[in-house]
Protein backbone atom coordinates (compact mmCIF):
# COMPACT_ATOMS: atom_id res chain seq x y z
CA UNK A 1 0.00 0.00 0.00
CA UNK A 2 1.30 3.31 -0.96
CA UNK A 3 2.40 5.48 1.99
CA UNK A 4 0.12 8.04 1.49
CA UNK A 5 -3.19 5.82 1.71
CA UNK A 6 -1.77 4.30 4.51
CA UNK A 7 -1.25 7.92 6.27
CA UNK A 8 -4.27 9.35 5.04
CA UNK A 9 -5.92 5.96 6.77
CA UNK A 10 -4.51 6.53 9.81
CA UNK A 11 -5.46 9.92 10.24
CA UNK A 12 -9.02 9.00 9.67
CA UNK A 13 -9.04 6.50 12.01
CA UNK A 14 -7.23 8.93 14.97
CA UNK A 15 -10.29 11.48 13.92
CA UNK A 16 -13.05 8.88 14.57
CA UNK A 17 -11.12 7.77 17.75
CA UNK A 18 -11.17 11.37 18.75
CA UNK A 19 -14.64 12.13 17.44
CA UNK A 20 -16.07 9.12 19.60
CA UNK A 21 -13.85 9.84 23.14
CA UNK A 22 -15.96 13.99 22.47
CA UNK A 23 -18.96 12.13 22.01
CA UNK A 24 -18.60 10.00 25.20
CA UNK A 25 -17.37 13.31 26.98
CA UNK A 26 -20.48 15.05 26.24
CA UNK A 27 -23.21 12.05 26.98
CA UNK A 28 -21.17 12.21 30.56
CA UNK A 29 -21.79 16.08 30.93
CA UNK A 30 -25.28 15.69 30.32
CA UNK A 31 -25.83 12.82 32.53
CA UNK A 32 -23.94 14.68 35.56
CA UNK A 33 -25.84 17.91 34.50
CA UNK A 34 -29.28 17.25 33.72
CA UNK A 35 -31.86 15.63 35.77
CA UNK A 36 -32.58 11.93 35.00
CA UNK A 37 -36.87 13.01 34.00
CA UNK A 38 -35.49 15.18 31.91
CA UNK A 39 -33.45 13.48 30.19
CA UNK A 40 -35.53 10.77 29.24
CA UNK A 41 -37.15 13.96 27.24
CA UNK A 42 -34.08 14.20 25.35
CA UNK A 43 -34.67 12.06 21.91
CA UNK A 44 -31.08 12.99 20.44
CA UNK A 45 -28.72 15.55 20.20
CA UNK A 46 -26.58 16.10 17.27
CA UNK A 47 -22.76 18.85 16.89
CA UNK A 48 -23.31 21.13 13.63
CA UNK A 49 -20.96 23.88 13.45
CA UNK A 50 -19.99 24.10 16.40
CA UNK A 51 -23.15 23.93 18.20
CA UNK A 52 -24.71 21.35 20.76
CA UNK A 53 -28.27 20.68 19.43
CA UNK A 54 -30.72 19.41 21.87
CA UNK A 55 -34.06 17.48 20.37
CA UNK A 56 -36.99 17.32 22.62
CA UNK A 57 -40.93 16.01 22.75
CA UNK A 58 -42.55 19.63 22.75
CA UNK A 59 -42.09 23.08 23.68
CA UNK A 60 -42.21 22.19 27.62
CA UNK A 61 -39.22 20.39 27.61
CA UNK A 62 -37.70 23.26 25.97
CA UNK A 63 -37.78 25.26 28.94
CA UNK A 64 -36.99 22.66 30.93
CA UNK A 65 -33.88 21.58 29.55
CA UNK A 66 -32.95 25.78 28.88
CA UNK A 67 -33.00 25.67 32.20
CA UNK A 68 -29.74 23.33 32.44
CA UNK A 69 -28.36 25.19 29.35
CA UNK A 70 -25.75 27.78 30.90
CA UNK A 71 -24.20 25.05 33.19
CA UNK A 72 -24.10 22.33 30.65
CA UNK A 73 -21.80 24.85 28.23
CA UNK A 74 -19.72 25.46 31.01
CA UNK A 75 -18.58 22.40 31.60
CA UNK A 76 -18.72 21.87 28.13
CA UNK A 77 -15.99 24.57 27.18
CA UNK A 78 -14.14 23.86 30.46
CA UNK A 79 -13.48 20.11 28.76
CA UNK A 80 -12.26 21.73 25.48
CA UNK A 81 -14.66 20.14 23.12
CA UNK A 82 -15.63 22.72 20.80
CA UNK A 83 -18.81 23.71 22.09
CA UNK A 84 -19.70 26.96 20.91
CA UNK A 85 -23.26 26.91 21.75
CA UNK A 86 -26.56 25.21 22.49
CA UNK A 87 -30.03 25.12 21.03
CA UNK A 88 -33.31 23.34 21.64
CA UNK A 89 -35.71 22.03 19.41
CA UNK A 90 -38.66 19.87 18.42
CA UNK A 91 -38.18 16.71 17.49
CA UNK A 92 -40.14 16.93 14.27
CA UNK A 93 -40.89 12.51 13.95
Amino acid sequence: MPTHIKNLISEVVKELRKNNKSKEKIISVIDNLIDKKIQKHIKSYRIYKKSLIFYVDSSIWIFEVNLFKKRVLDELKKENLGVKSIKIKINKS
